[in-house]
């Protein structure tokens, strides 16, 4: 599978093309604005809007990151749905369905930023919500529904934030895509950036703490309990996921309601 894209007028557009040689193996890379990772999703997402919200911001990196020029200015993203369904990797007879209903999520519900700090001016925006996706719109080009296409406004603050050059995290988005759990994915992206922020400070560390707040809001949980935190979603899914990306153990500290991660040694 490969992809065209055009970028003019602050419009992008993504176009399926099947003749485009394109390398699975390749390892593809996202920079992701710390302010995203680090937010809050008002409603609960789903794993497959996390996925597409990450997809897309790969696209519109990929046109603006190499600029000298901010783009200040929110983008018109036209995208054939066939290049997200094999992006997202859906196979589902209903994947149609699944990839609207990913489309309506990330419209409707709001993403909490903290501390978001402006890439030009510098000012500090204590709090912020914002909507990832404005207007979506699904044409038929055809009768044949084979080609049709998405059209949606994206949030000048997503955009600009793949521009950014600091205070941003390498994520793989080939992991990203194989995992299963929204829970995974949350996870794997705070513990990434929390390992490259220590390495960056020249302050490596092989044990990271998590308190027990950091994981309920992290996993947007509602549990009383660290050890039913732990049993009922770390231990079931994230641990075995996150950890055959990056190799770890971990401990739980349940008098002080901490969850130790131990790095492993890269061979």
């Amino acid at each position: 599978m490969g992809t065209e894209s055009k970028f003019e007028n602050n419009t992008l557009t993504i176009r399926y093309v099947e003749d485009i040689a394109e390398d699975r193996k390749k390892i593809i890379k996202i920079y992701k604005e710390n302010s995203f990772i680090f937010a809050r999703v008002i409603k609960n997402l789903k794993n497959i809007d996390l996925k597409l919200f990450n997809v897309l911001y790969y696209y519109i990196q990929k046109e603006v990151r190499q600029n000298e020029e901010p783009p200040l200015f929110d983008i018109k993203l036209t995208i054939e749905q066939k290049v997200l369904k094999e992006k997202l990797g859906l196979t589902s007879k209903e994947w149609k369905r699944d990839l609207i209903g990913a489309v309506k999520r990330l419209h409707s519900k709001n993403i909490e930023l903290k501390d978001y700090r402006h890439p030009i001016s510098g000012d500090v925006i204590k709090w912020a919500e914002i909507n990832v996706i404005g207007s979506p719109k699904l044409i038929k080009p055809n009768k044949t529904g084979r080609n049709d296409i998405f059209v949606f406004t994206i949030s000048d603050i997503v955009v600009i934030s793949t521009w950014r050059k600091i205070r941003y995290t390498h994520l793989n988005l080939n992991s990203i895509m194989n995992f299963t759990s929204i829970h995974s994915i949350k996870f794997y992206e705070y513990l990434t950036a929390i390992i490259q922020y220590y390495k960056s400070q020249n302050n490596f560390k092989n044990e990271i703490d998590f308190s027990f707040l950091e994981l309920k809001e992290i996993f947007e949980s509602n549990e009383k309990y660290l050890s039913n935190l732990v049993s009922k979603t770390f231990k079931k899914k994230v641990y075995e996921e996150v950890n055959s990306v990056i190799p770890f153990e971990y401990e739980v500290f349940s008098k002080d309601k901490i969850l130790t991660v131990k790095l492993k040694d890269e061979k």
